[in-house]
Protein backbone atom coordinates (compact mmCIF):
# COMPACT_ATOMS: atom_id res chain seq x y z
CA UNK A 1 0.00 0.00 0.00
CA UNK A 2 1.32 3.49 -0.89
CA UNK A 3 2.02 6.32 1.98
CA UNK A 4 -1.00 8.33 0.04
CA UNK A 5 -3.33 5.33 -0.09
CA UNK A 6 -2.56 4.53 3.76
CA UNK A 7 -2.83 8.32 5.26
CA UNK A 8 -6.68 7.98 3.29
CA UNK A 9 -7.35 4.84 4.70
CA UNK A 10 -6.34 6.15 8.22
CA UNK A 11 -8.79 9.30 7.92
CA UNK A 12 -11.40 6.31 7.06
CA UNK A 13 -11.19 3.72 9.04
CA UNK A 14 -9.64 2.57 12.72
CA UNK A 15 -6.36 1.05 12.94
CA UNK A 16 -5.71 -2.48 14.30
CA UNK A 17 -2.74 -2.29 16.63
CA UNK A 18 -1.47 -4.65 19.38
CA UNK A 19 -0.74 -3.47 22.93
CA UNK A 20 1.69 -5.64 25.20
CA UNK A 21 1.91 -5.94 28.60
CA UNK A 22 4.92 -8.09 29.44
CA UNK A 23 5.88 -9.11 32.76
CA UNK A 24 9.07 -9.46 33.94
CA UNK A 25 10.06 -9.96 37.73
CA UNK A 26 6.35 -8.59 38.79
CA UNK A 27 7.13 -5.51 36.90
CA UNK A 28 5.51 -4.46 33.61
CA UNK A 29 7.77 -2.89 30.83
CA UNK A 30 6.98 0.85 29.34
CA UNK A 31 8.56 2.41 26.80
CA UNK A 32 9.26 6.39 26.32
CA UNK A 33 7.44 7.10 22.87
CA UNK A 34 9.98 8.46 19.77
CA UNK A 35 7.05 9.11 17.78
CA UNK A 36 3.43 10.82 17.38
CA UNK A 37 1.13 10.46 18.62
CA UNK A 38 1.89 10.91 22.15
CA UNK A 39 5.62 11.22 21.54
CA UNK A 40 7.59 11.47 24.72
CA UNK A 41 5.17 9.71 26.99
CA UNK A 42 5.38 6.34 28.89
CA UNK A 43 3.49 3.62 26.92
CA UNK A 44 3.25 0.42 26.54
CA UNK A 45 5.06 -1.45 23.71
CA UNK A 46 3.11 -2.27 20.56
CA UNK A 47 2.08 -1.05 17.00
CA UNK A 48 0.02 -1.83 13.74
CA UNK A 49 -0.91 -5.04 12.55
CA UNK A 50 -0.05 -5.77 8.93
CA UNK A 51 -2.42 -7.20 6.36
CA UNK A 52 -2.55 -10.83 6.61
CA UNK A 53 -1.04 -10.87 9.74
CA UNK A 54 -2.15 -13.04 12.93
CA UNK A 55 -2.29 -9.92 16.08
CA UNK A 56 -0.46 -12.61 18.00
CA UNK A 57 2.04 -13.32 14.85
CA UNK A 58 2.20 -8.89 15.34
CA UNK A 59 2.79 -9.03 18.97
CA UNK A 60 5.79 -11.07 18.71
CA UNK A 61 7.24 -8.97 15.92
CA UNK A 62 6.88 -5.63 18.44
CA UNK A 63 8.37 -6.84 20.96
CA UNK A 64 11.15 -7.48 19.29
CA UNK A 65 11.65 -4.84 16.93
CA UNK A 66 10.83 -2.68 19.67
CA UNK A 67 12.61 -3.97 22.46
CA UNK A 68 14.86 -6.54 21.57
CA UNK A 69 12.69 -9.13 23.47
CA UNK A 70 11.13 -12.50 22.77
CA UNK A 71 7.78 -13.25 24.37
CA UNK A 72 5.89 -16.24 25.90
CA UNK A 73 2.52 -16.98 27.60
CA UNK A 74 0.45 -14.46 25.10
CA UNK A 75 -2.79 -13.98 26.64
CA UNK A 76 -5.75 -11.26 24.88
CA UNK A 77 -7.09 -9.68 28.11
CA UNK A 78 -9.15 -7.27 26.34
CA UNK A 79 -9.24 -4.21 24.13
CA UNK A 80 -8.46 -0.47 23.80
CA UNK A 81 -9.87 2.17 21.44
CA UNK A 82 -8.20 5.22 20.95
CA UNK A 83 -8.45 8.24 18.90
CA UNK A 84 -5.04 10.63 18.91
CA UNK A 85 -5.18 13.90 16.96
CA UNK A 86 -2.45 12.94 15.11
CA UNK A 87 -0.71 9.84 13.64
CA UNK A 88 3.32 9.20 13.13
CA UNK A 89 2.53 10.18 9.74
CA UNK A 90 0.25 13.60 9.95
CA UNK A 91 0.13 16.40 11.83
CA UNK A 92 -3.62 17.73 11.87
CA UNK A 93 -5.94 14.69 11.69
CA UNK A 94 -7.39 12.24 14.07
CA UNK A 95 -5.77 8.71 13.94
CA UNK A 96 -8.38 6.02 15.51
CA UNK A 97 -6.76 3.12 16.57
CA UNK A 98 -8.28 -0.04 17.75
CA UNK A 99 -5.85 -2.72 20.14
CA UNK A 100 -5.96 -6.03 21.32
CA UNK A 101 -4.14 -5.98 24.61
CA UNK A 102 -1.99 -8.79 25.86
CA UNK A 103 -0.64 -10.07 28.55
CA UNK A 104 2.84 -11.98 28.35
CA UNK A 105 6.04 -12.41 29.72
CA UNK A 106 9.84 -11.44 28.73
CA UNK A 107 11.14 -15.09 28.22
CA UNK A 108 14.11 -16.06 30.64
CA UNK A 109 17.35 -14.55 29.49
CA UNK A 110 16.16 -11.68 28.53
CA UNK A 111 16.86 -7.73 29.56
Amino acid sequence: MSARMYRKACKLLPVLCVDLLIWRDGRVLLVRRLNHPLRGKWWVVGGRVYLGEHPGDAAHRKALEEVGLKIANLEPIGYASDVFDRSAHERSTEYHTVSIVYRCDAKPGAI
